[in-house]
């Protein structure tokens, strides 16, 4: 099972190489390779960011008589990036999960779907403090 480890300080780039070493060690002596994947660490989505948005989609759902499922299946695909993903042996071409965006690019989208919505003239609660 893939891991990540977000490296701080030295002693935490330490204790990914010794894990690094042991996979190594282990993936060697049955004559399998290793996916190592480095890059500058993203804080991902949070819990409140994802909490508000959720409420959006019952709001707008709420607004216009559709079901907040497919106001999020609309939106996602309209406003977030697609990826490949194998389904039932076919590839399809899919919105990114709201659990893989960075707490920058969470930001992004509901912004958009901010101004879709006021495009539509659909009230959302704001919360008090969004996180930034």
């Amino acid at each position: 099972m893939p891991q990540t480890y977000v490296i701080r300080n030295e002693r935490d780039m330490m204790t990914a190489l010794r894990k690094v070493r042991a996979w190594w060690a282990r993936s060697e002596s049955v004559g399998k390779h290793l996916d190592v994947k480095i890059g500058e660490h993203k804080p991902p989505r949070t819990l409140s960011q994802n909490a508000t948005l959720h409420m959006w989609f019952g709001e707008m759902a709420d607004q216009t008589g559709a079901e907040p499922e497919d106001i999020k299946r609309e939106l996602k695909h309209r406003f977030l990036p697609k990826v490949e993903r194998r389904i039932l042996g076919k590839v399809r071409i899919v919105p990114v999960n709201t659990s893989d965006l960075s707490k920058a690019q969470m930001i992004e989208f509901m912004e958009r779907v901010q101004q879709l919505a006021a495009e539509y003239e659909i009230a959302l609660t704001q919360p008090e403090a969004q996180e930034k």
